[in-house]
């Protein structure tokens, strides 16, 4: 094989696998050391406990922004579950502002990549947002914890009014409202903001639902997506150009989410309407009487997915006819 096809077969892998779980590790690991040396146990334990998961995780890569649909649904959450019991959803976050409180400050941090890691102990699913800054990966002071039982999501426009929003004031309109949700902590550093600050409970949560905010988005839409009937993964492997590439490195399967068109309408549903949506969005599971009588289930699907080329190099499109 030719050097120049050997470069183009690397940057194919790397270009479908970015693998930012393979760069965060080390400078997580690396944080570890450094709460070791500040006394800071807790976190410690933490880091050392993310890099564990994000190690064994399954992969995925989403789109830029990590977003694949205008706006989460509440119904996007409400009964889905991550695909495996460790999963992580990377992404490049771009031009995508995340407010400082992520960390606790008040500024607008320069995040640039984020891994969302869940980790699922039923019947909690515990969501680790990693992310890298001019400083390098970390951690948040807080994790949001989704259970089962107690969290309930809802849409724009769903909540019943009264219902207190904790997101972005800009994404009031698009966002969604939860509650019951609650925050795990990292240990000595949120404590020290605490104290710093004299926060009390409504203000943590507050600020650790605005921090969050946008991670939920990424993972409750990746959930959604992969429960579709015409949404499947192929598992992208690193080829041995792309191990010649960086030979020092770790490198992970990933999953790449595959959209047929060709599903979009099961057998028996009519297609209806007057025009194809212009954008790319996701059709909730319903049921639906047949024109003989029965009643039967179609199952959510992604619509018009040939628009996701437009804003997802990372998406494949398969042929209607394959």
């Amino acid at each position: 094989m030719s050097r120049s096809k050997r470069n183009a077969a690397a940057e194919e892998y790397f270009r479908r696998a970015p693998n930012y779980s393979a760069d965060a590790i080390p400078d997580l690991s690396e944080r570890v050391r450094w709460h070791q040396k500040k006394g800071n146990g807790e976190a410690a334990s933490l880091y050392e406990y993310v890099v564990e998961k994000l190690e064994a995780a399954h992969k995925f890569s989403l789109p830029e922004g990590g977003l694949l649909f205008a706006e989460t649904r509440g119904w996007m959450l409400n009964g889905q579950r991550p695909p495996f019991p460790v999963s992580a959803f990377e992404f490049l976050l771009g031009s995508t502002p995340q407010s400082g409180v992520f960390m606790g400050g008040s500024k607008t941090a320069k995040v640039k990549r984020e891994i969302v890691l869940s980790v699922r102990e039923e019947p909690l699913t515990i969501l680790f947002p990693i992310i890298e800054t001019d400083g390098g990966w970390q951690l948040p002071l807080w994790f949001p914890m989704l259970h089962d039982e107690e969290t309930v999501f809802y849409g724009p426009g769903e909540a019943p009014a009264g219902t207190r929003f904790h997101g972005p004031e800009d994404a009031r309109e698009r966002g969604f409202i939860t509650v019951g949700i609650k925050f795990h902590r990292l240990g000595e550093p949120a404590k020290q903001l605490i104290d710093e600050y004299g926060l009390d409970e409504a203000e943590i949560n507050r600020r650790a639902m605005r921090g969050s905010f946008h991670s939920i988005s990424a993972y409750a839409q990746a959930c959604a997506a992969l429960s579709c009937t015409n949404v499947s993964t192929e598992v992208i492997r690193p080829n041995r150009e792309a191990r010649a590439a960086r030979p020092a490195s770790t490198l992970f399967d990933y999953h790449v989410l595959m959209i047929d068109p060709g599903r979009e309408h099961p057998p028996g549903e009519a297609l209806g309407g007057t025009h194809a949506s212009p954008r790319t969005h996701l059709r909730r599971g319903h049921i639906r009487r047949l024109a003989w009588g029965p009643r039967v289930w179609v199952n959510s699907c992604v619509v018009n997915p040939s628009a996701i080329g437009t804003v997802n190099k990372d998406y494949a499109v398969r042929p209607v006819n394959h």
